[in-house]
């Protein structure tokens, strides 16, 4: 079973995800601070967000200054690049280079790494990095102008676990109720083939938000919630999720 500092991963079970997205050092601190981290179980810093990325020792010190405040939650770090609705457009080379040297601070628990980020000299030798400082990482495809159909994104999540990761995350955007249920027969099927996998599902914008508290039910291992400000369409707010999540969960696994 993966374990990140508090908290455990289970395919069977849906973790609450609040990501940061401050522009600068102050702006994130304050974002961190009005945080109910008690009630989350992982911490997403958006670095694509902050102005400063490029500046090592900014970051650095930023990382550290995170983790003194997270104390027992875990942290992931995500650049999501604007190919998937993110803020940067990056090279490979500074992709890779700006996600090792935030490795090899310790002060992350978890990184974000996109799927079609896959292949080369620099993909292999941030594997070995991952490797070396035991960091899980999270494998990702975001699709924000359409869903697919139910073939395309099965097939996709198997190539994503052939690469292999810890965590499979898809997030698509609907555009009709059929793609959320498209959405959801994925998960089904994932959950059924691959039971013990770790796959997060994530249908994008108010259509879809039903898909971000129905993991408990429709196996999906995270969700991300509403913290200070959104970081994706459709996010409802902790107490939200949590509460329903709860409510949604079947009645024996309340008595386990």
């Amino acid at each position: 079973m993966l374990t990140t500092r508090k908290t455990k991963w289970s395919a069977h079970h849906t973790n609450v995800c609040v990501s940061i997205c401050g522009e600068n050092h102050d702006a994130l601190m304050k974002e961190v601070s009005q945080l109910p981290l008690a009630d989350i179980d992982l911490v997403e810093w958006r670095i694509d967000y902050f102005s400063d990325w490029q500046e090592t020792t900014t970051v650095v010190k930023t990382l550290k200054h995170l983790r003194d405040v997270l104390k027992e939650t875990p942290l992931l770090v995500t650049c999501r690049t604007k190919d998937e609705g993110g803020q940067l457009d990056l090279s490979e080379t500074a992709y890779f280079d700006l996600y090792q040297d935030i490795i090899t601070t310790e002060f992350v628990d978890m990184i974000d790494i996109e799927w079609r980020h896959q292949g080369g000299f620099k993909a292999s030798r941030l594997k070995n990095v991952l490797e070396v400082y035991s960091t899980p990482f999270i494998r990702s495809y975001h699709d924000t102008e359409k869903t697919g159909n139910y073939e395309e994104l099965v097939s996709l999540l198997k190539e994503m676990k052939d690469l292999g990761g810890d965590i499979y995350k898809l997030a698509v955007t609907p555009t009709t109720s059929q793609d959320v249920l498209t959405l959801l027969q994925v998960l089904m099927t994932m959950s059924v083939t691959f039971p013990e996998t770790l796959v997060c599902g994530i249908s994008m914008g108010e259509l879809g938000k039903l898909t971000r508290i129905s993991g408990e039910i429709i196996p999906s291992c995270l969700t991300f919630a509403k913290g200070v400000q959104s970081s994706a369409p459709g996010q409802l707010t902790v107490q939200q999720v949590k509460e329903t999540l709860h409510l949604l969960k079947p009645r024996e696994a309340h008595t386990k």
